[in-house]
């Protein structure tokens, strides 16, 4: 069996008729499990590269998209499968089960996640912390209240013109069809 340092090759464990699986560690490792809408406890018992299996006392059913945090790391994934208080998670990344049991940060300066790998464009924030960024975040209201009440105005007296005169050109045009 050829084995190649960069697909993890030598890792999996291979029958013939299955799919391929990477090893698993027996752990327990205590983490807090977000699944629907809140928080609670999660024992995690079996973990891989890929996956684990854990247990809760209300374990989300098969499907669901969940969150495990333990210490500094952030697993995220899908319930593959779910019987009484265990269930089984196939993780959306590929995690260093080391670093997760021993609870050491996965980047050198503390960072949860790689954000050299993500392609993110940075967020624009107004923080309004001085008077004179107050002074001119009401002059730039001030100046839009303004221009929207002379946008309504303008179409209120278009509209009372248009009114005041389309009676008498009724009238004009109703007397030159005769």
């Amino acid at each position: 069996m050829s084995q190649s340092p960069h697909t993890g090759a030598e890792d999996r464990i291979s029958f013939p008729g299955f799919k391929n699986r990477s090893p698993r560690k027996k752990v327990r490792l205590h983490g807090r499990l977000r699944g629907e809408s809140e928080w609670t406890d999660v024992q995690i018992k079996d973990l891989s590269a890929r996956g684990l299996m854990a247990e809760s006392e209300h374990p989300p059913p098969r499907g669901h998209y969940i969150e495990i945090r333990r210490h500094n790391h952030i697993l995220i994934g899908v319930v593959a499968w779910s019987k009484g208080n265990r269930f089984g998670v196939a993780l959306a990344e590929e995690t260093d089960i080391e670093s997760l049991i021993s609870g050491v940060p996965t980047c050198l300066n503390g960072e949860r996640r790689d954000l050299v790998k993500r392609d993110r464009k940075p967020r624009v924030l107004l923080v309004l912390s001085t008077p004179s960024d107050w002074k001119w975040a009401g002059r730039a209201l001030e100046r839009l209240a303004l221009i929207a009440f002379g946008v309504i105005g303008t179409l209120f007296v278009g509209e009372l013109v248009y009114e005041a005169l389309a009676t008498p050109m009724e009238a004009i045009v109703e007397g030159l069809r005769l």
